[in-house]
């Protein structure tokens, strides 16, 4: 499938690279097969890899500037308590009209051949690599599931650190250590069940299983990293921040979600 996922305005900023004959054959080669220009096939190729390239980053490393401004982030009284309570108070799915069953770990028993949410790079990952991640440690995938098994939305957790750029040794010991933090990869939903709640019921689902490993790990926050403006949009809806990290990452620290838990 060829379709464009990134979320374009006018062309104006000029991008060269130079290739030798075989690499241009190659891609000419490519693009015309797909029906599509030089330029649309490597802006595409190229955005999809840079996308898949921040969804499965868990360590963030900042300057001293960034960093005191993330450790700020953490310390601040919370905010949007508003946002946080409302969506906390969305029925998980499996409780809603919906009819679907409660989030689950993702197993080889779930149907996911078909699942499409409309933006590849989210399938291709369920499809492809959501059970090899889990399989080696890397991330942890949760389903939410029709009749037979058939996957309708998902969502992956993964360990993650926000630390100090590195610095020479003799300098290290002074550096605070790296924040432990949980790193929401992936959420995405079935075309056939959009628009139904469910991605802020399995928003809240990876929230509150985020504060039940902070308790043992010390996780301060939750990071996102969002592929699209409707995409941060959400996030900023549901009570995330934006991250000194990068501009499209958002986070939510936990001691925010446990304030609104704690005062309902």
């Amino acid at each position: 499938m060829y379709n464009r996922q990134i979320e374009t305005g006018k062309r104006d900023l000029a991008l060269t690279i130079r290739t030798t004959k075989q690499e241009r054959d190659l891609i000419d080669h490519a693009a015309k097969r797909l029906g599509v220009s030089r330029t649309d096939f490597l802006l595409e190729s190229a955005c999809r890899e840079a996308q898949n390239v921040l969804l499965d980053t868990t360590y963030f490393g900042l300057d001293a500037k960034a960093f005191k401004k993330f450790c700020a982030l953490l310390d601040a009284p919370p905010q949007n308590l508003d946002r946080v309570r409302h969506l906390l108070k969305t029925r998980a799915p499996g409780m809603t009209p919906s009819k679907l069953n409660p989030p689950t770990p993702l197993t080889p028993d779930h149907l996911c051949v078909d699942f499409d949410s409309g933006v590849s790079i989210l399938d291709d990952w369920l499809k492809k690599r959501a059970l090899k991640n889990q399989a080696s440690g890397a991330s942890r995938t949760y389903v939410v599931t029709a009749k037979d098994r058939v996957v309708a939305g998902y969502y992956c957790l993964a360990a993650g650190a926000v630390a100090h750029e590195q610095a020479p040794k003799p300098l290290r010991r002074n550096m605070p250590d790296p924040i432990p933090v949980i790193v929401l990869g992936r959420l995405a939903i079935d075309r056939r069940y959009q628009r139904l709640g469910i991605g802020r019921g399995l928003l809240k689902d990876a929230v509150l299983r985020t504060i039940q490993a902070s308790e043992l790990a010390g996780i301060r926050a939750i990071l996102v990293h969002a592929i699209s403006e409707d995409a941060k949009q959400f996030y900023l809806s549901c009570g995330f921040l934006e991250s000194p990290t990068q501009p499209m990452t958002l986070c939510l620290p936990l001691e925010t979600a446990r304030k609104v838990i704690i005062e309902d």
